[in-house]
């Protein structure tokens, strides 16, 4: 993490305010056979649609997702950005 960035506990990420952020994820995971997963960001706990990902699985149920979003959310004050997957 770059300075100005910094993790609370496990899953949020404190972006400092007065910056525009890019925003990269990859995300690997292991859905039921021929399920999917869904990456959705959550910016100060509200989800953001958006800039979510949908991602099907196969037969070896193996899956990845990346995306890539620029968020100002932190223009005027810090701003909290986590995941929810699906």
């Amino acid at each position: 993490m770059g300075q100005g960035i910094r993790l609370e506990g496990d899953s949020d990420i404190m972006l400092e305010p007065g910056w525009l952020y890019l925003v990269d994820y990859i995300f690997l995971a292991t859905p039921e056979p021929q399920g999917y997963m869904q990456i959705v960001p959550r910016i100060n706990r509200s989800l953001r649609g958006l800039y979510s990902f949908f991602a099907p699985a196969g037969t070896e149920r193996n899956a990845s997702a990346s995306g890539s979003f620029t968020t100002n959310e932190a223009a005027v004050s810090e701003a909290r950005l986590s995941f929810h997957l699906t």
